[in-house]
């Protein structure tokens, strides 16, 4: 394996569209009564800064109306229902608008919000009416099938 040496552009305060990257777990050892967190990566998808990532912090405590239920909202998943339960892991990849801003206390430039594309259909989460009142989201979200086939439906769209 190799590793290369590059320059790293910070990038200014503002809204770029971006993807997740990675979700992980983090608690401050300075200050370990903020309990545990998660913290999201981002990479920025849009000129001047593509290939930048850029991380956010939200606690891991899911709740209606606070900062994770917002930023997974933007992610695709509005609308779901309380003790529904995720993995983190079936979110990377997903597409939005991060605003990031630079800390004045720690210099670090953080994201401090997440928002859905302008087209949120490249990540909407479609959830099931369960009988019971817990949703599991689903580990991945599948293809529809051709019934003659048997395979995915292959679809010419001339452009």
């Amino acid at each position: 394996m190799l590793i290369r040496k590059e320059k790293y552009v910070v990038p200014e305060d503002g809204t770029y569209v971006a993807e997740v990257t990675n979700i992980e777990e983090w608690s401050s050892a300075q200050n370990p009564e903020y309990g545990v967190s998660l913290r999201f990566s981002f990479r920025v998808l849009e000129e001047p800064y593509v290939g930048s990532i850029i991380t956010g912090l939200v606690s891991a405590q899911w709740r209606e109306g606070n900062k994770l239920d917002k930023w997974l909202s933007a992610l695709g998943l509005a609308g779901a229902q309380i003790d529904t339960e995720l993995d983190p892991g079936m979110l990377k990849g997903r597409q939005c608008q991060i605003t990031v801003q630079k800390d004045q206390k720690s210099g670090f430039t953080n994201v401090v919000l997440v928002m859905a594309m302008k087209s949120p259909i490249i990540n909407q989460q479609v959830f099931d009416k369960p009988a019971a009142t817990t949703q599991t989201m689903p580990q991945q979200i599948t293809q529809p099938r051709n019934p003659n086939v048997g395979g995915p439906i292959k679809r010419d769209i001339p452009f």
